[in-house]
C-alpha cells in the first residue's frame, strides 16, 4: 500500500554507465584544455633545426618540437645549416612558446616566438625546414597558410636546400622529412636500419 502512495522515482536516478560516460568526457575535455597554453623561458640548447630545449621560470626543462615544420635530421643534407641558423637566432635568448600538445616522444609541440617573430616560420622561409602536414590540425588556418606560402617562396627563390635541388645536386638536395623519418629502411635497399 505504501508503494502506491509514493511515486516511483527509479527512472529519475542516473544509470551508472551514464555517469561514467559523463566523467570520462569531462576528463577528456579538461585534459585537452590543459594541453594548450603559453610559457616563457630561455633557450638553453638547440638539438636540431626544429627541436630545442627551453628552461622556464621554475627552472623546468622543456623539450620543444617546433609545430608545423620538419627540419633535416642528423645525417641528412643541410641538417647542420638548419641547426646552426636556429642556434644563432635563439640560443641563450628568452622566447615565448605557444604550445598545442605533445608528440609521441613527449616533446611539447609549439610555436616559438622571439619577440614578435615566429621562428618556426623563419626556418621554413630560409629554406631550412619544410612545412610539415603531420600536425597541421594543431595549427591555426592562418599559420597553415603562412607556412605553405613561405615554403613556396623558398622553393621559388631557391633558398637553403631548395638551391641545391635547383642546381641538380640530387644527393645534396633534401627531399623532405619522409626521407629518413618515416621510412623503416634506406631507399633502394631491402635491409632495415
Amino acid at each position: 500500500m505504501l508503494e502506491k502512495m509514493w511515486p516511483d522515482t527509479r527512472h529519475l536516478r542516473p544509470f551508472p554507465h551514464t555517469m561514467r560516460s559523463i566523467l570520462i568526457l569531462t576528463l577528456l575535455v579538461s585534459h585537452c584544455l590543459v594541453q594548450a597554453g603559453t610559457f616563457t623561458g630561455r633557450v638553453v640548447h638547440v638539438t636540431d633545426g626544429d627541436t630545442l630545449v627551453v628552461v622556464d621560470a621554475n627552472y623546468t626543462r622543456h623539450s620543444i618540437r617546433m609545430l608545423g615544420i620538419a627540419a633535416p635530421v642528423y645525417g641528412q643534407p643541410f641538417a647542420a645549416q638548419s641547426k646552426e641558423r636556429l642556434a644563432v637566432a635563439v640560443a641563450g635568448k628568452f622566447v615565448v612558446v605557444e604550445y598545442k600538445g605533445r608528440d609521441r616522444e613527449e616533446r611539447i609541440l609549439g610555436k616559438v616566438l622571439l619577440g614578435h617573430q615566429d621562428m618556426n616560420l623563419e626556418q621554413v622561409r630560409a629554406g631550412l625546414a619544410w612545412h610539415e602536414f603531420r600536425h597541421q590540425y594543431q595549427q591555426s588556418r592562418i599559420d597553415r597558410e603562412k607556412y605553405a606560402q613561405a615554403e613556396r617562396e623558398a622553393r621559388r627563390y631557391k633558398r637553403g636546400f631548395w638551391a641545391a635541388a635547383a642546381r641538380g645536386r640530387r644527393e645534396a638536395a633534401a627531399k623532405g622529412p619522409e626521407d629518413s623519418q618515416t621510412l623503416p629502411y634506406k631507399p633502394g635497399t631491402k635491409q632495415r636500419r
